[in-house]
């Protein structure tokens, strides 16, 4: 099996140049190098992925150089995963690590650039406004797009958390599929019934829902940053302690499985779905609603 596997990797590289099926091969590249790292000794996991670069720097001819960056955004991340799995971490914490690699590798990727006199926000403003410039006048308003960049450079910080955790997590269950839930490899995350935030973040969101209120998040400032990137984050860990404490009630009082899913889809969907879900995941924080209904037949 790892010999297969290392072919698929081999063939993974190149989809990732194929406009259309980059987007779902990209999601597989770290839960195959995991596969492989904790399958083969690391004797034969070195060899076997050095040769898997080589061919493909080799078969790439011109863009076989370019194609050397996959490996140093992907290795490092999956290995620290794969270390972990081995160390027989829980799911949670390894998660959590592979995350943080890969927003450690991101910062390192844009200090690496602003080093070497680029701009990677003015880049992007101004492939976009290019783009934009194309389209007939009046369909689009190019002002706003000042607006737009700003935003996003001021909320960078927690884009580049939210892709490390999404390609984390996505790694996390692809890995349980390739191994197979009875291989014992890759620990299950526990039930979401049982997941639960820290109770602090409940204070933290109080804090910075009151600062927020009183800061100017348009004049560029530290506090406007922070306040523009925690309380985002804050609301999310609610939202997720919310569908914890729904997956609780349907475990405990046997209703329909799905309805955590469809909360889940409602906070996606309608801004008031998730400022429900902030609240609920407030109230059982500050209340400890899932304790005193433990307790309780």
């Amino acid at each position: 099996m790892p010999l297969v596997w290392s072919v698929v990797h081999f063939l993974l590289f190149f989809s990732l140049i194929v406009p259309g099926i980059n987007f779902l091969s990209i999601h597989f590249m770290m839960a195959v190098i995991l596969y492989l790292y904790v399958k083969l000794d690391l004797k034969w996991f070195i060899p076997v992925y050095g040769l898997n670069v080589l061919l493909v720097v080799l078969v790439g001819g011109r863009i076989g150089p370019l194609m050397l960056l996959f490996p140093l955004i992907f290795l490092p991340g999956a290995v620290i995963m794969g270390i972990l799995y081995k160390r027989k971490w829980s799911a949670f914490k390894t998660v959590v690590a592979g995350a943080l690699t890969l927003v450690v590798e991101i910062v390192l990727s844009l200090i690496a650039v602003r080093l070497a006199g680029q701009d990677p926000f003015e880049a992007m403003k101004t492939m976009l406004h290019d783009s934009l410039s194309t389209l007939p006048s009046g369909m689009v308003d190019l002002s706003m797009l000042e607006v737009t960049m700003y935003t996003l450079q001021m909320v960078s910080p927690l884009m580049m958390l939210m892709i490390g955790f999404y390609y984390a997590f996505v790694t996390h269950g692809l890995s349980r599929w390739l191994f197979g839930k009875g291989d014992g490899s890759i620990p299950p995350l526990p039930p979401l019934s049982k997941w639960k935030v820290p109770r602090v973040t409940a204070i933290y969101f109080i804090v910075v829902m009151v600062v927020s209120l009183f800061v100017n998040q348009t004049n560029g400032s530290a506090l406007a940053m922070i306040v523009l990137n925690l309380l985002p984050l804050l609301s999310i860990l609610l939202c997720i302690q919310a569908l914890s404490f729904l997956a609780f009630l349907c475990r405990k009082y046997k209703w329909p499985r799905a309805i955590p899913w469809i909360a889940l889809v409602l906070i996606v969907v309608w801004n008031a779905g998730m400022y429900m879900a902030v609240f609920i995941g407030l109230l059982d924080l500050l209340f400890s609603l899932k304790e005193r209904l433990t307790d309780k037949p």
